[in-house]
């Protein structure tokens, strides 16, 4: 089984949702501000216990509005953050499958694949003797697979 280096999720519009709830919480600012403007423009012109019931539910009401801004910039900036997160990890993941394929494995879509079974151990050429050249072929082919299983199981 090999390993997944699949990030799935789209920083892009993460970015992008950010972008219109950072306008919404502009927005609920304005409104916010129009809502304490009124209740103040208010007190001048309404003295009686009708005017404190209005004042009551525009601070009420402004409290509302100035949390939901509040709110809205706290998840834009989650989603920045997130957003950031995932443009590291996919950089780190294609890193990942750029070492793999300088390590000589296999990619196959995301997926880096594992370098298989070890070579054999290349055989000790023969000491009492001088090695026929099969011998010395056969174990330099060996070796040789044998540093590139390494090679590749390092990546």
């Amino acid at each position: 089984m090999g390993l997944n280096t699949e990030v799935k999720g789209d920083p892009d519009s993460l970015t992008a949702t950010c972008g219109w709830l950072r306008g919404q919480a502009e927005h609920a600012d304005t409104t916010g501000d129009e809502i304490h403007g009124v209740r103040g423009d208010s007190e001048a012109g309404w003295h009686e216990q009708a005017g404190g019931s209005f004042r009551a539910v525009l601070d009420q009401a402004g409290k509302i509005v100035d949390n939901l801004a509040g709110s809205l910039t706290d998840t834009c900036g989650a989603l920045e953050t997130h957003a950031d997160d995932l443009r590291t990890v996919r950089t780190q993941m294609q890193r990942a499958r750029d070492v793999a394929t300088e390590g000589g494995l296999a990619i196959k879509g995301y997926e880096i694949q594992e370098p298989g079974p070890a070579p054999a151990t290349p055989e000790v050429l023969p000491a009492d003797r001088p090695a026929t050249p099969q011998q010395k072929q056969d174990r330099a082919a060996a070796a040789q697979a044998a540093a590139a299983f390494e090679k590749k199981a390092q990546a």
